[in-house]
């Protein structure tokens, strides 16, 4: 099989459906499983998750902490920070978790660090309170009852690229995976450099010192 990359239709992609039609033209096959691009859309689902740290991806969720120990979100991915919510200036100290062991073990009281352990959040000292979690989440994947995501809202040729990539693996077409895997990394550049310039802007960045994760590496 061999498979020809045009993008041009990428911008009417708008669903899941769409998108499993768009593969199906471009591997001309209107039969082609949909078990198999199922599974190519899962594996560049997972690339994404991996790759990308974008704005559209921080949420914030209310936490409320009454133990030592509270679970992540289904869908965490990396913290930003946790602030309470009653003091939107004040961020909990990231630590490791041996540092919030030794700085806080035994101790009672409100919370001021805290440390991710697999995937549950430790807090120290322990105590209750209200916070607000900022964390980068996982694209949600698409699906027959999901249809649509932010990224592919916004970014339908990459979803065409990717899974065209994963197709052309199926199908050992080293020419529709070469063509695919590149415009790929392409677009993902061209999606990170513009994720950054959203966050940071153009200007200069003004030094604030060098910080780290508090205690020791254990």
């Amino acid at each position: 099989m061999s498979i020809a990359l045009n993008l041009s239709a990428a911008a009417a992609i708008t669903s899941y459906s769409d998108l499993i039609d768009e593969i199906r033209d471009m591997v001309d096959n209107a039969a082609y499983p949909q078990s198999a691009i199922d599974s190519a859309i899962r594996k560049a689902e997972a690339h994404f998750n991996r790759v990308f740290r974008t704005p559209e991806m921080e949420t914030v969720a209310p936490l409320i902490v009454t133990t030592e120990y509270s679970n992540v979100p289904e869908d965490f991915l990396e913290m930003r920070s946790i602030r309470y919510a009653a003091d939107p200036c004040r961020d909990l100290i990231s630590y490791s978790p041996a540092g919030l062991y030794m700085t806080y073990r035994g101790v009672s009281g409100s919370p001021q660090g805290y440390a991710i352990e697999g995937q549950r959040l430790r807090f120290g000292p322990v105590g209750n309170a209200t916070f607000d979690m900022l964390y980068f989440a996982a694209i949600p994947a698409l699906t027959i009852t999901s249809p649509s995501n932010w990224l592919l809202d916004k970014h339908a040729d990459l979803y065409v690229a990717a899974t065209l990539y994963h197709v052309a693996r199926r199908e050992r077409d080293s020419d529709g995976e070469a063509q695919a895997g590149n415009e790929m990394q392409e677009i993902i550049a061209s999606i990170q450099t513009s994720s950054a310039k959203a966050r940071w802007g153009s200007g200069p960045l003004t030094p604030q010192g060098i910080g780290q994760v508090a205690g020791g590496r254990a």
